[in-house]
């Protein structure tokens, strides 16, 4: 009989970015995945805390109801708002002078960890519980697990964890504490003989990250895919987006969903339409897209393009290029350049429905306006790049030099542009009934 698989949770410092982490846990409890020890630094050490207790509910509602007055006294708030208005500087400075000051009061915090996390609870867990700290007076880091915290001291050790550099150090027995981060922010070398197998999930937070020996362990790496917010951008409703990145990134780190930037099930569609893979007649209509054949002289331009091009693919395919690979990096490609939800799991028919939406928009605003479009649109250059031209077959030159001119400049762009071009030939149903669409030529 195969033996359980049980995985040690290792919870980033980040500060308002942490959200990312209770979302990566609605996952692993989704997966139904055994854990039997979480450390962590900063709000890694508060969200594993709580992770801990086996409050998720709990968490979800503190993460989705949680500002700024809730971390810091609400009169220093209002200060680092005015100084925000004034422009950097100035709010560097208000920083410093509240860093000079004694640092900012976290005592709203304190008394939200007081309300929130239950002592006994993580004591009698069967999880074991970690967290780094530094000490300022000793000038050294601190790595304690529950049984080396002194009961009814938690909460003071998950506050020296978090303790920000700009917050007032946490004072424990006549010692200053300050954020482990300053030591190690993604504290894998505390599990490592504790568990095999170690989920470590980063949330680009400022602090060290200390190298540690994994080569006898299976590591499992979460990181956010998208940009998570500042530190202290203690907001509700970007916490409730960043949960949904932390979710879906998960599932993706345990191959329940594909894609790089966009996540994909293993649904297919027996329409041609929306097959996942490139056939050969359109790899050739591909280099034709250019005006270039396939095995057709080597020049200078073309092949700076083509390289620009498949670095750029490759990056959105697991650099693996194959029939399949390229046409999925094109469609996420072209997905977020149209900045279509990411936050959501598609089948490659959907996703591809939702660009043609986009551009079916696009085109019926135009019509309606007679060729002048909304002031949106103006706006959006991207789009009209990517809505220009739209077709596989073409004969014109100027058309080819603007197309050339942008994949060299703008790749990213230009493969959006093909794709859609390619996606409007199959929904023509191949060259003989292209001439449906061949009146879209919405120039530049």
């Amino acid at each position: 009989m195969n033996e359980v698989v049980r995985y040690g949770v290792v919870l980033g410092g980040g500060g308002a970015k942490g959200a990312y982490e209770i979302g990566v846990w609605k996952a692993l409890r989704e997966l139904e995945l055994p854990i039997e020890a979480v450390v962590g630094t900063s709000v890694g050490a508060l969200n594993g805390a709580i992770m801990v207790q086996g409050d998720y509910e709990l968490a979800l509602e503190l993460w989705n109801d949680l500002h700024m007055s809730k971390i810091i006294n609400i009169t220093q708030e209002l200060e680092l708002n005015k100084v925000k208005k004034s422009g950097i500087t100035t709010l560097v400075r208000g920083v410093k002078r509240l860093i000079v000051d004694g640092g900012m009061d976290v005592t709203p915090l304190k008394e939200l960890l007081e309300k929130v996390i239950d002592e006994d609870k993580i004591r009698n867990s069967e999880i074991e519980f970690g967290i780094v700290t530094f000490s300022l007076s000793d000038f050294k880091p601190v790595r304690l697990f529950k049984k080396d915290i002194p009961k009814g001291r938690l909460i003071d050790y998950l506050l020296a964890s978090a303790c920000f550099p700009t917050f007032k150090p946490q004072m424990i027995d006549n010692k200053r504490y300050i954020d482990g981060g300053v030591y190690d922010n993604i504290p894998i070398s505390l599990i490592l003989e504790k568990c095999n197998h170690i989920i470590a999930v980063d949330v680009s937070g400022p602090g060290r990250i200390k190298r540690a020996d994994t080569s006898a362990h299976k590591i499992i790496n979460i990181k956010n895919s998208g940009y998570l917010g500042g530190i202290l951008q203690f907001d509700g409703e970007i916490s409730k987006v960043n949960i949904e990145y932390g979710y879906y990134d998960t599932l993706r780190a345990f191959e329940k969903v594909k894609g790089k930037r966009y996540y994909f099930n293993e649904v297919k569609s027996r329409n041609s339409i929306y097959n996942n893979q490139l056939e050969d007649e359109e790899i050739i209509l591909l280099f034709k897209f250019y005006n270039v054949e396939l095995d057709g002289p080597r020049l200078p331009n073309l092949e700076v393009m083509k390289y620009k091009h498949i670095k750029l693919i490759r990056q959105y395919s697991g650099y693996k290029l194959n029939k399949e690979s390229i046409f999925m990096g094109m469609l996420e490609i072209c997905a977020e350049v149209l900045e279509i939800n990411r936050r959501r799991i598609y089948s490659t028919e959907e996703l591809i429905d939702e660009i043609l939406k986009v551009y079916g928009s696009y085109i019926s605003e135009k019509a309606n306006k007679k060729g002048i479009l909304s002031q949106v649109h103006k706006q959006s250059l991207n789009r009209s790049i990517v809505f220009s031209n739209v077709s596989l077959i073409e004969n014109r030159s100027d058309v080819f030099k603007k197309r050339i001119a942008i994949g060299l400049t703008m790749p990213k762009l230009a493969i959006a542009n093909m794709f859609l071009a390619l996606i409007l030939f199959r929904r023509a149903e191949g060259k003989s009934e292209y001439k449906v669409f061949s009146f879209v030529k919405a120039d530049i």
